[in-house]
């Protein structure tokens, strides 16, 4: 890992990652959290396929349905 990338952090793709792992284990509040960081670091980046955005938005709006579910 090169040291411009110790300050860039996760990409959207990892963040994401982490995201499906909270949701598989039903912590719905940390997997919307890092869905939410995954689809802010995707708004700042191009993304090699558009619907990436809308996947990460469907995934949000399902961990808050979730989280309301559980509550």
């Amino acid at each position: 890992m090169g040291l411009l990338n110790l300050f860039k952090g996760k990409s959207y793709r990892e963040l994401e990652a982490g995201g499906d792992s909270h949701a598989q284990s039903g912590a719905w509040g940390r997997a919307k959290i890092e869905y939410e960081k995954a689809l802010e670091k995707l708004g700042r980046a191009s993304s090699e396929n558009p619907q990436d955005a809308q996947r990460l938005a469907e995934k949000i709006l399902n961990s808050k349905e979730k989280l309301a579910l559980d509550h």
